[in-house]
């Protein structure tokens, strides 16, 4: 074999070890946040959530909401976060982020509102204050928030 077979094949070798290594360590993290949001909600339920854990919007005429302040991308530029939800309480809403950059993110789901953890943001889906806890357990998603994307981090909370 010659060396530069050898060495593609250490190349590839670190690379597959380094990929493994680097998804256990989110696989690791996922399941943390997913608790540390699951008894967020348990205390926001019960009128103990932190403050600054609901993200304050305001109202707009047509019935979209308007999250004020955000800056997803870090850049000190506020972001626009918009959350536009049909009139029934059945109908599909969506986020949409235009980041300063001019970089937009969007998000198709049930009702939801987004929740800070941290320096974190996430997106808060299948909760409601009405219903007992374990009515919600298993049936909330939580997405998180950043400047590149809106990923699926809890599918079952």
């Amino acid at each position: 074999m010659s060396s530069i077979n050898i060495a593609n094949a250490l190349s590839l070798f670190i690379g597959t070890c380094a990929f493994f290594i680097a998804a256990i360590t989110v696989a690791d993290v996922q399941p943390k946040v997913c608790v540390e949001i699951q008894g967020l909600l348990a205390a926001r339920q019960a009128g103990r959530a932190p403050p600054g854990f609901e993200v304050d919007y305001r109202p707009l005429d047509g019935g979209d909401d308007i999250y004020p302040g955000l800056d997803i991308d870090s850049d000190g530029v506020g972001d626009h976060i918009l959350r536009s939800c049909g009139a029934s309480l059945d109908a599909l809403c969506t986020l949409y982020i235009e980041l300063s950059t001019g970089e937009r993110l969007e998000l198709e789901e049930e009702r939801f509102f987004l929740v800070r953890v941290g320096a974190y943001l996430y997106v808060i889906v299948g909760e409601g204050l009405l219903e007992p806890e374990e009515i919600k357990r298993d049936k909330r998603r939580v997405y998180q928030v950043t400047k590149q994307a809106i990923k699926l981090i809890c599918p079952h909370i």
